[in-house]
C-alpha cells in the first residue's frame, strides 16, 4: 500500500512539474552523492588520484558497475597491491604515477602510515600531532591529468577524486587545459587546515582557480577536528556549472 501510495504521489507531483528525488545520502556519503549524479551516464570515467589500497576504487565499482576507473597511486608496493585487487576487473585500470603538475619525475616521501605518503615534505610543525615518522623516499614518474587524457584518448572525467596529501593545489594545475574545456564533471578532494605539509594546498588555492573555471560548491564532508576544536580537515566537492546545472534548483535543505 506504502509503495503505491508514494508511487500515486511521485506521478501527481510529476504532472505538476515537480521532481522527488531521494536526498537521504545527501551530504553525508560524497560516493552516495556521485553515483545519483551519475547514474543515468551508460561508462562513467572516474580518476582515483592517490588510491591507496583501493578502498574508494571498490566503492565506485560498487555503485557504478558500469564505470571505468583510473587509479593513480605512485607508492610501489601499494600500486603492487592494487594490480593484486583489481586483476580479475577489466575496468579497473591502476596507473603507477604520482599526479602532479609536469611531466617526468619526483621523490615521493614515505612515512610509516602509507595514508600520508606525499610529493611534499612535513611541516616542521606536524610533529606535534602526528605519531608518524619518515621512512623514506623514492623516485616515481610525475603526469600532469592533460597529457594522461590525451595520451589515452580520454575526453572528459565524469568524477575526479584527489586526495594526495597537500599536493592537490598542483594536480589541478595540471589540469588547466581540462578544466578550461570543461572536460572534468565533479572533483571531490581533500583539504588540510592544520600545519602538516611544507607548501600544502590551501582551500583559497583551491577555490580561486576552480572558481575561475565556473566551478560550484556542492558540499562539505568529513569535517575532522582536533580534540581543541580546530578544524584538522575536511573533503569538498566541486561540480561544473554543466553539472550544477542539472541539480534541483527549489528548495533548502
Amino acid at each position: 500500500m506504502r509503495s503505491w501510495l508514494t508511487g500515486l504521489v511521485k506521478r501527481v507531483l510529476h504532472a505538476a512539474g515537480y521532481d522527488i528525488r531521494n536526498r537521504r545520502h545527501a551530504f553525508i556519503d560524497p560516493f552516495a552523492d556521485i553515483a545519483e549524479m551519475l547514474k543515468d551516464v551508460p561508462e562513467p570515467v572516474v580518476f582515483d588520484v592517490g588510491a591507496n589500497r583501493g578502498e574508494t576504487v571498490a566503492i565506485i565499482r560498487k555503485l557504478l558497475p558500469r564505470s571505468q576507473v583510473y587509479a593513480f597511486e605512485p607508492t610501489p608496493d601499494l600500486a603492487d597491491a592494487l594490480r593484486i585487487r583489481f586483476h580479475k576487473d577489466s575496468r579497473v585500470r591502476i596507473v603507477d604515477s604520482a599526479v602532479s603538475n609536469c611531466d617526468g619525475s619526483a621523490d615521493l616521501r614515505l612515512r610509516d602510515c602509507s595514508l600520508l605518503n606525499s610529493l611534499l615534505d612535513f611541516h616542521d610543525s606536524s610533529h606535534s600531532y602526528y605519531e608518524v615518522r619518515d621512512t623514506g623516499s623514492t623516485p616515481v614518474k610525475t603526469t600532469k591529468l592533460t597529457t594522461f587524457c590525451n595520451k589515452n584518448c580520454i575526453n572528459y572525467v565524469h568524477a575526479l577524486k584527489l586526495d594526495i596529501e597537500g599536493a592537490e593545489k598542483y594536480a589541478i594545475e595540471g589540469s588547466r587545459e581540462l578544466l578550461n574545456s570543461h572536460a572534468v564533471g565533479i572533483i571531490y578532494l581533500e583539504i588540510h587546515f592544520s600545519k602538516t605539509f611544507k607548501n600544502q594546498t590551501t582551500l583559497g588555492d583551491i577555490d580561486t582557480v576552480l572558481r575561475q573555471y565556473g566551478y560550484e560548491v556542492y558540499g562539505i564532508y568529513e569535517m575532522n577536528r582536533f580534540m581543541s576544536g580546530s578544524l584538522y580537515y575536511c573533503n569538498i566537492m566541486y561540480l561544473s556549472h554543466q553539472v550544477y546545472n542539472t541539480l534541483p534548483s527549489h528548495g533548502v535543505f
